[in-house]
């Protein structure tokens, strides 16, 4: 693949979903030129998003129309603004606006043909989440790690079980525990075409950090990714965090990302 490719193959990890899925209570616009979701169930800015705005004409009305359904439901967002967004200063429109920058992510892909599986030597076990006890883990992680409310904590749950219940699925979700406590946690998806396999998230409990946990997800995925037959490997990692490891894997960059947020 190409540059621009692969920084497309990059973003679509936030909008190439199953087109047959749909999440009661959850309203989505997937277009060419805007994807956004919105949650009725979640107050979280992370469950309301833009993910995808590429505005070539009439841009300042379109961005108060996104900020208009929002502010109709009340409900705090995120902007999701990168290589691909336009118009090129929508950074700067969105500043105007009063939206800031929470986190800064780096877009980050590697060739599955370039990654050669390490002998076994962790102690963590990467398991699939899939009863109702490892959903619940895997949104307890995040819950702990991004500070959900008990709602959202609670949305998230029925979202993941759901997706699992879901014949059609092209992802899922792992867990890592010690003993009966879950400690991390990550999500992954095979592209429409299969050709990317997409790395999402990566939540370790910080007294978990530093000790192989992010590390053994990362290389559980990318041995999913050659059994799927996938030749890429995508993921956006937040800066000075899981970034440093990614690349340690020969994980190379392709761009940032920013992700705007109003509450």
């Amino acid at each position: 693949m190409n540059h621009d490719d692969v920084v497309t193959a990059i973003e679509a990890a936030q909008w190439d979903f199953e087109p047959e899925l749909s999440i009661p209570g959850v309203y989505e616009i997937r277009t060419d030129v805007l994807c956004l979701r919105i949650s009725e169930a979640s107050t979280s800015p992370l469950a309301n998003k833009v993910v995808k705005s590429v505005f070539t004409e009439d841009v300042d009305r379109r961005i108060d129309e996104v900020f208009s359904m929002y502010q109709a439901h009340d409900r705090p967002f995120s902007w999701w603004v990168g290589p691909n967004s336009r118009p090129a200063d929508l950074r700067n429109r969105l500043e105007r606006r009063g939206m800031r920058v929470e986190d800064e992510y780096v877009g980050l892909a590697l060739s599955t043909e370039e990654y050669a599986p390490r002998p076994v030597t962790s102690k963590w076990v990467v398991a699939d989440a899939v009863s109702d006890e490892q959903l619940h883990g895997h949104a307890l992680v995040s819950s702990v790690v991004w500070n959900l409310d008990p709602a959202s904590t609670k949305t998230a749950v029925n979202e993941r079980r759901r997706y699992v219940d879901f014949s059609h699925r092209r992802g899922g979700y792992l867990v890592v525990r010690d003993g009966e406590k879950y400690v991390g946690n990550a999500s992954y998806r095979v592209s429409a075409d299969g050709q990317t396999m997409y790395l999402i998230g990566g939540a370790v409990l910080a007294e978990y950090r530093r000790q192989g946990v992010y590390r053994a997800m990362v290389e559980h995925r990318l041995e999913m990714a050659k059994q799927h037959g996938c030749v890429l490997a995508t993921t956006q990692a937040r800066v000075g965090t899981s970034d440093p490891i990614l690349r340690h894997f020969g994980f190379a960059e392709h761009g940032r990302f920013f992700m705007m947020m109003k509450r």
